[in-house]
């Protein structure tokens, strides 16, 4: 039988975007199809994908996403895999890190089978896993004799250059986001929410497109965003897709995808706990649930979604004529 194949196309694709002049990424169909014919492999069983995934790394690998998820596709028994191993911050340095993946549904809204794999486990040294720190952006990860360094992504936690903020913003973080965008996420001290605006000081791997006047679509990604004229012609993210919320795709928008590793410099508690008083007392200082039986985060989702761009149109039209459009987009395209 043959080993079922890993691809990188979306790591090699996060890391040609951020780095100028990389050479565009290659995925060859003929080594999707002899994956597909693979069925040695158990997707079932999260210590026997992750350890197919581990094998077929590189020494060393890059993390870009800001919560430190490492995203992978796995092609085996006639099905795309698309999953992540996760160094979360607070667990990595006890050892422990998250393998997490699911069938990826080409198609969710044609009425055909749900996907029947979607699987998640935490592994430590009970499992064979050994992990250390060398520092705040490294995990050394050793596995059945196989060592791998992941570089999590550093990134300078500094305001926006290009646009201006208004008088009751508060800059929060930078963050860089699955899609391959980074953006801002911005609080309103005064109304009490969340703004993510797109990061243009760096390349956002994607092409707009304008679907109506200050509305702009991302192409590959699904984000759509309103001009905010007023604050310098920043991109406010004001949609995205329901059918990549449903699936939990990389275009489900940057809510999961916090900057983590400067929990302790953005204080996230303090807004989340601003934004929404019910969790106060209740979260950690990234942000999850300390009473509750499963792990679960607080969402920040200051954007709506749509079906169809006409959809997201409208609302987001609705949204710029209102009193306070940042607000309305805030809450979904739903007018004050």
């Amino acid at each position: 039988m043959s080993r079922p194949i890993l691809h990188f196309c979306f790591a090699l694709l996060l890391m040609a975007s951020c780095r100028a002049g990389g050479p565009p990424a290659l995925v060859p169909h003929e080594t999707v199809l002899k994956g597909l014919r693979s069925t040695d492999l158990n997707l079932k069983d999260p210590l026997a994908v992750f350890a197919a995934v581990f094998s077929q790394l590189p020494d060393t690998v890059q993390v870009l996403p800001t919560e430190n998820y490492y995203y992978w596709q796995l092609f085996s028994n006639g099905r795309e895999i698309r999953g992540n191993i996760r160094l979360p911050s607070g667990q990595r340095e006890k050892g422990i890190l998250c393998v997490g993946y699911s069938e990826f549904d080409e198609f969710p809204d044609d009425g055909g089978p749900d996907p029947e794999i979607t699987e998640s486990q935490y592994l430590s040294a009970a499992e064979g896993v050994r992990i250390t720190c060398p520092g705040p952006f490294s995990c050394e990860v050793i596995f059945r004799g196989k060592r791998v360094l992941f570089r999590l992504l550093e990134l300078a936690q500094l305001p926006p250059k290009n646009f201006t903020m208004g008088p009751d913003e508060q800059f929060i973080a930078r963050t860089f986001d699955e899609s391959g965008c980074g953006f801002f996420l911005i609080f309103n001290t005064r109304k009490k929410y969340f703004l993510w605006i797109l990061n243009e000081e760096q390349e956002a791997s994607d092409s707009f497109h304008s679907v109506a006047d200050h509305v702009l679509l991302g192409r590959r990604t699904g984000f759509v965003f309103w001009i905010d004229a007023a604050h310098g012609q920043r991109k406010v993210l004001a949609g995205v897709r329901s059918a990549s919320v449903r699936r939990n795709d990389w275009f489900d928008g940057p809510f999961d995808q916090l900057a983590d590793n400067y929990a302790d410099q953005s204080n996230i508690r303090k807004y989340m706990e601003a934004a929404f008083p019910s969790v106060k007392g209740r979260i950690d200082k990234w942000g999850y649930f300390t009473d509750t039986p499963e792990p679960g985060r607080v969402a920040i989702t200051p954007y709506g979604t749509w079906e169809t761009v006409g959809e997201a149109v409208k609302f987001i039209t609705k949204a710029g004529a209102s009193a306070d459009p940042l607000h309305c987009i805030a809450k979904g395209g739903k007018p004050e």
